[in-house]
């Protein structure tokens, strides 16, 4: 078993994933057609007929979303970058580098016609979902590691 390292580079925004508004849903702990009001199965009390989640109101990635979740669209060339442990993430341009294990040493990305251009349509992205911080706008270096 080994590790395998990527060094990331993107110009973007910190999003403080914090201020993104939560909704408390309610999902069925598995298939079966109980009443809401019932807290465990008839048949077996130790096993809870629902499980409590909470998804976020609006996303940038399909994965972390339920049916009722706001997927976020980005322009063509912006994503979202995170290092090794998911948090915190990265909103903008990025390049990264190949495989730590083999692969090419750089990846290089075109920076949209200038970096005025990323950060105002970053701006008028994060703006009105409360997560637009001229502060942390700028150039971030991330370590993925994959072990």
């Amino acid at each position: 078993m080994g590790a395998d390292y990527y060094a990331k580079a993107v110009i973007g925004v910190l999003i403080d994933e914090d201020k993104i508004p939560k909704k408390h849903v309610r999902v069925k702990a598995f298939q079966h057609d109980f009443p809401e009001d019932w807290k465990v199965d008839p048949t077996n009390p130790s096993r809870k007929l629902w499980n409590e989640k909470n998804y976020p109101e609006f996303t940038f990635d399909p994965d972390y979303a339920n049916e009722d979740t706001k997927l976020v669209k980005l322009p063509m060339g912006m994503g979202v970058f995170k290092g090794t442990d998911d948090e915190p993430a990265v909103v903008g341009v990025g390049a990264e580098s190949g495989s730590s294990n083999g692969g090419d040493d750089y990846d290089f990305k075109q920076i949209p016609d200038s970096v005025e251009n990323v950060r105002d349509a970053l701006k008028n992205i994060l703006g009105p979902l409360g997560l637009w911080d001229e502060k942390k706008f700028g150039l971030y270096s991330i370590l993925y590691c994959s072990y």
